[in-house]
């Protein structure tokens, strides 16, 4: 597995967990535990991370994403 095939795939898990998290989440943001709030939002600053890191894979001349890359986002 390439590195930028790494880097898509940890893309796609975390954004599976910020998913997961967020249902936890209440609308009225006062009835959230900090401990809820803060661990959606280290969530998020690993997935961005990640999409910097992909974002170097993609601007490499000659990039193109694999067929099943395109299935998979």
């Amino acid at each position: 597995m390439s590195g930028y095939e790494k880097a898509l795939n940890g893309l796609l898990k975390l954004t599976e967990q910020v998913y997961v998290q967020a249902l936890s989440i209440n609308s009225n943001m006062e009835e959230n535990e900090p401990e809820e709030l803060e661990a959606v939002q280290k969530l998020f600053e690993r997935r961005q991370e990640v999409i910097d890191q992909l974002e170097t894979y993609i601007k490499q001349p000659n990039f193109q994403w694999a067929t099943t890359d395109c299935e998979q986002i």
